[in-house]
């Protein structure tokens, strides 16, 4: 890459850090992307698996945030209908503690446990939600295999997480 080229990518670089930092909505995207460049998780999986996490990262999501964001209801109202545990459903909650997942969220961490040369069991830092946001929707892990495992389950999470979300809530509001 030319001196040129490097300089113009710095600059869009920081342009585009800037962009994201001006948008609430990008609360989750500005704390797991500190570079401008694409994600390996965009190789993995099927197309619509592949939306559900951009739409989880970007805050594009249909949790109970976002469809209360753009409803204007005030934040402390934007609470998960799924559980009832009158907590924010917000990345999170779901990817985290909402009990309607348990199953799913037992399989993804058993899933990377077995999978993983180094036999991570996420579970003991389930308290540092920060930490592990980023290590399941970010880029935390230094080896590429490793992330590729993580990604590869974290995928399979969302889309049987999201398809029981919407069964559920299906159910819920028939009439």
């Amino acid at each position: 890459m030319t001196v040129v080229h490097k300089q113009i990518a710095q600059r869009e670089e920081k342009e585009w850090l800037i962009r994201i930092s001006e948008k609430p909505k990008l609360r989750l995207y500005m704390r797991i992307k500190d570079q401008l460049c694409e994600e390996e998780y965009l190789n993995l999986g099927d197309s619509w698996t592949r939306r559900l996490l951009t739409n989880l990262r970007a805050g594009s999501s249909e949790l109970q945030i976002e469809i209360g964001r753009r409803q204007n209801e005030p934040l402390e109202s934007r609470t998960c209908r799924i559980c009832v545990k009158n907590v924010i459903e917000d990345e999170g909650h779901f990817l985290l503690y909402c009990p309607m997942y348990d199953r799913e969220r037992k399989d993804m961490f058993d899933e990377i446990l077995e999978h993983t040369e180094e036999k991570f069991d996420l579970r003991v830092m389930l308290h540092e939600a920060h930490w592990m946001l980023d290590v399941l929707v970010g880029h935390s892990f230094i080896q590429e295999k490793t992330r590729e495992v993580v990604m590869t389950a974290v995928l399979r999470y969302l889309r049987q997480a999201f398809n029981r979300r919407k069964q559920f809530i299906r159910q819920l509001y028939a009439v």
